[in-house]
């Protein structure tokens, strides 16, 4: 495909295509999404609300598996999760907040702080609070992040921006592969 047609798809489909990829794995999209904002592409304050809210609707459906299927979470942390969530639903009415603004924004503990409040009960409006809370600074960072890596690279070649951006995803899951062996 040349330079020209990626470019029409991108800019026809692009903004759907990064709502379900920051549902999925937001981060890495909203870098992309950054930079390709830099190279003309996407508008950069649809980029900020597109990513916000795919991120978002990936934090509730967590929050849904952890409330609705709380064997889920027993099986993910075995060992870790009481049977009887009583204890962790004081936890999360004390400190849900914090716990929330902290693992989304490290993002490595964010999985399962999310699951964990589900499975803890923590009141809905006070999860989508926090998680609205954290999510923006994150998604900023990220947005811009990918702006700045889209100017440095030159943001009118849209070719480098790719090999630049599949290359690191590569490495972040070449990364992943090998976390994953040693954790098991």
């Amino acid at each position: 495909m040349e330079t020209e047609a990626i470019r029409a798809l991108l800019q026809e489909q692009g903004l759907a295509v990064l709502f379900v990829l920051a549902v999925i794995e937001g981060p890495v999209a909203t870098v992309v999404a950054g930079a390709l904002a830099a190279a003309g592409l996407f508008d950069p304050l649809a980029v900020l609300a597109v990513a916000l809210a795919g991120d978002l609707v990936g934090d509730i459906l967590l929050y849904a598996l952890g409330r609705f299927c709380p064997g889920l979470a027993q099986r993910l942390f075995p060992g870790r999760m009481p049977l009887q969530p009583a204890g962790l639903q004081a936890m999360f009415a004390r400190r849900g907040g914090w716990l929330l603004l902290i693992g989304k924004l490290t993002h490595v503990a964010g999985f399962a702080v999310i699951l964990t409040a589900g499975f803890a009960r923590m009141a809905v409006g006070r999860f989508v609070l926090f998680s609205v809370m954290a999510s923006l600074p994150k998604v900023a960072a990220l947005a811009a992040l990918g702006w700045v890596f889209g100017m440095s690279v030159g943001a009118g070649d849209l070719g480098l921006i790719l090999m630049g951006v599949i290359a690191a995803a590569g490495i972040a899951a070449l990364g992943l592969t090998m976390w994953r062996r040693r954790c098991a």
